[in-house]
């Protein structure tokens, strides 16, 4: 993911946020910023569940824990799992209106409810 920051004196700075790879998500330092976002104890099978539904998003990942503190962990995942969705149908939208023709357009949906599951 890239991201930028405005300085003091009014300077933009670009730079790229690498995903978290499953391996560094078991790490004590992936632990300690999890931590700063979701106060209660996540399981093994927490993490898997997170990694599974946005990757190593990192974005994404913290959106999920912040909503998990309050409304619950199931309830955060599955908020989620619709947001990913509508983000296809509006992809999907996108390339309605855009440059693919009928059998492209076919295959896209047809990849877009795949991935969406």
């Amino acid at each position: 993911a890239t991201a930028a920051t405005i300085t003091g004196d009014g300077r933009k700075i670009d730079f790229f946020v690498p995903q978290f790879t499953r391996e560094e998500l078991d790490s004590a330092e992936a632990t300690t910023i999890l931590e700063k976002w979701y106060t209660k104890p996540l399981q093994r099978t927490d993490v898997d569940r997170i990694f599974d539904l946005v990757g190593g998003r990192i974005g994404d990942i913290k959106d999920i824990l912040l909503a998990a503190e309050t409304d619950g962990l199931d309830n955060a995942l599955a908020w989620m799992e619709r947001r990913l969705v509508l983000d296809l149908e509006r992809y999907d939208t996108i390339d309605r209106a855009g440059g693919f023709g009928p059998k492209e357009h076919c295959l896209a949906g047809w990849l877009a409810h795949e991935v969406a599951g």
